[in-house]
C-alpha cells in the first residue's frame, strides 16, 4: 500500500480498495465450475466413444463406455459382509453432478 500512495498518489484506504478488488477478482477466477466441467468430460468421453464406434475399435468402445458410466455415477460398488453375529452392508453414496448427496445405504 506504501508503494501505491507513492508512486500513484492515491490515499492507503484507496489502494486497499483496488488490492481487495484484485484479489477478489483474482479468487472468482480460479474457483471450479463443477457442472461445466462435468459437462465437458462427458462430452469428450462422447466424443471419443463416436470415433471409436466409427474405426471399430469395440475394445477401446468398451473401455471408454466403462469410463463414461462410472463418471455418471452407473456402477455401484457394494461390499457385503455375513456372519451369525453381525450383518452389516457398505455402499457408495452417488453424489450427483452438481456434488449433492443422493442417497445412502
Amino acid at each position: 500500500m506504501q508503494y501505491c500512495t507513492e508512486h500513484w498518489k492515491i490515499r492507503e484506504r484507496q489502494s486497499d480498495k483496488y488490492i481487495q478488488k484484485a484479489m477478489t477478482l483474482i479468487e472468482q477466477s480460479v474457483k471450479r465450475n463443477i457442472s461445466y466441467d462435468y459437462a465437458k468430460a462427458v462430452r469428450r468421453y462422447e466424443d471419443l466413444y463416436k470415433l471409436n464406434m466409427d474405426k471399430k475399435d469395440y475394445r477401446s468402445t468398451m473401455a471408454i463406455n466403462k469410463e463414461l458410466a462410472s463418471l455418471q455415477g452407473l456402477y455401484k460398488q457394494q461390499i457385503e459382509h455375513y456372519s451369525e453375529i453381525n450383518s452389516f452392508q457398505i455402499s457408495q453414496t452417488k453424489i450427483n453432478k452438481n456434488g449433492i448427496k443422493l442417497s445412502q445405504k
